[in-house]
């Protein structure tokens, strides 16, 4: 392992939002802290090659301090990272030096499953912890380690206990040992008063029996099986009519453009490794095969005999895509994996073989096809839509360029047109929104957030689905999260 220095320097003055992500936090967002106005992060990495990019006030940028780069395959590129040797191993002296600039609050965060039961979980630094123990009048408990994120060892621990809860923890290294308590961090035991916690007000978090006892079968509805051959794209959508024509024989598509097509072959997967409309290396994007949910309703047998007990489906709702997490309408079915009335009975059937069904939801963004967006690219301002985006500068140009930077006009996912992101408070700019906890500290964007709990009710009430896999939910405000739960 070897730690790797990141850090970012803002162009403008002010306190900015800035994080890392990269395939080696599973592109997940990771924010950097900051110190004296430039914004770090150290992570700890095994040798290899890494793509990264940081996120700078919503916007996906590389780093203008790495000169190694590689396409993002988005129009972009990512940031490349060598990682060709181990490097000096952070020390304990490098933490001591590195404590007094970090947030306690950062080091430990307590769970709650039923009324009076609790895991309490530490993060410390890699391989610099021999034991970690929970001190309490009463306790000497040793955390048990889970595993390791990219950038901390993380540990838990299980207690049953009511009211105010009183504790230090102790890290303990070779010779020397830390304690943690109200104060922060010190060497010295009698200089650290307990952190006293209120154990109602933690939240309960319960999770329902039966996802535990469940063994889960993904499935990407449109390269499962074609159980309905009728029901085959054949895009006629209007959001289709202007990229279903291959290029010229022999040329390759422009980086801007799109070809939706149906492979006759169910067999031929050639273009899922490379695309013959693309430059070398790239694969084709925008096939489909035709799977349907008819298709699972005939495989239901095999997947039983798998052991399976829940199916984890990838968005349903009306999309352009393939993949359906651009959504077109979230209340909906799209036409080309089943109508309503075959969706709900196939649910029916599913659940008389004691199969469970989850839905993948993405309510971070819709897509651009979204009905709501296209009544805002429409009206502009004037439409009672507008504020459910976070617009930057309108009309957009008729047609779109070669080189549109959609991030000039609005605020969209991984900087991608396809993807505009949702604007849930009124108060707060994507993403400076996502770190709000308490609805009573943010301005809901209330028409929003009633339609989407609308759609939440209807795939559960109407659809009769068991429940959802929510994508990308660190960058949708958690008190959302509350009220759809």
């Amino acid at each position: 392992m070897s730690y790797q220095h990141f850090s970012y320097s803002p162009l403008t003055a002010g306190k900015h939002t800035v994080g890392l992500a990269g395939d080696f936090t599973s592109w997940e967002i990771i924010p950097l802290e900051e110190i004296g106005g430039i914004y770090t992060l150290s992570i700890d990495l095994p040798p290899g090659v890494y793509q990264y990019k940081f996120i700078v006030d919503g916007n996906w940028i590389p780093d203008k301090n790495n000169p190694h780069q590689v396409s993002d395959n988005f129009g972009g590129v990512n940031s490349l990272l060598i990682v060709e040797e181990e490097k000096e191993e952070v020390t304990w002296e490098d933490i001591l030096a590195q404590l007094p600039n970090k947030a306690p609050e950062k080091f430990y965060q307590f769970f709650r499953s039923d009324v009076n039961n609790y895991e309490l979980r530490f993060s410390w630094y890699p391989k610099l912890a021999e034991t970690i123990n929970l001190l309490t009048e009463s306790w000497n408990i040793e955390f048990k380690r889970i595993g390791q994120n990219p950038l901390y060892e993380v540990f838990y621990c299980l207690f049953k206990q009511t009211g105010i809860f009183s504790f230090r923890i102790k890290i303990q290294y070779e010779n020397k040992a830390l304690y943690f308590g109200a104060e922060g961090f010190s060497e010295k035991e009698e200089d650290i008063s307990p952190l006293k916690i209120n154990l109602k007000d933690i939240p309960l978090f319960a999770i329902p029996d039966w996802v535990s006892r469940s063994i889960i079968y993904q499935i990407f509805p449109d390269r499962f099986y074609n159980g309905n051959k009728d029901n085959d794209p054949d895009f006629s959508e209007w959001y289709y009519a202007d990229c279903k024509e291959p290029p010229p024989d022999g040329k390759t598509l422009s980086p801007e453009k799109e070809y939706y097509h149906l492979v006759s072959d169910w067999n031929d997967i050639s273009g899922l490794k490379q695309s013959p409309w693309q430059k070398k290396g790239i694969p084709d994007f925008f096939s489909f095969y035709g799977g349907d949910i008819a298709g699972v309703r005939q495989k239901l047998e095999y997947l039983l005999d798998l052991g399976i007990n829940v199916i984890y489906f990838n968005p349903l709702w009306q999309a352009k895509s393939n993949h359906k997490y651009d959504s077109a309408d979230y209340h909906s079915i799209d036409p080309h994996f089943a109508t309503t009335e075959e969706m709900m009975d196939f649910v029916k059937i599913a659940h008389q073989k004691g199969i469970r069904i989850i839905l993948d939801v993405a309510f971070n963004h819709t897509g651009e096809t979204f009905w709501a967006f296209r009544d805002c690219v429409e009206k502009g301002p004037q439409s009672p839509y507008w504020n459910w985006y976070d617009w930057k500068k309108w009309p957009l140009p008729k047609p779109l360029p070669p080189d549109f930077n959609p991030k000039e006009y609005y605020q969209c996912w991984w900087g991608i047109k396809d993807m505009p992101d949702l604007n849930y408070d009124l108060a707060l700019p994507h993403p400076d929104e996502n770190a709000v906890r308490d609805i009573r500290k943010a301005r809901p964007n209330a028409p929003l957030v009633d339609y989407l709990i609308s759609t939440v009710r209807w795939w559960l009430i109407d659809i009769g689905i068991d429940g959802f896999r929510l994508d990308v939910p660190d960058e949708v405000p958690f008190w959302f999260w509350e009220l759809f739960r």
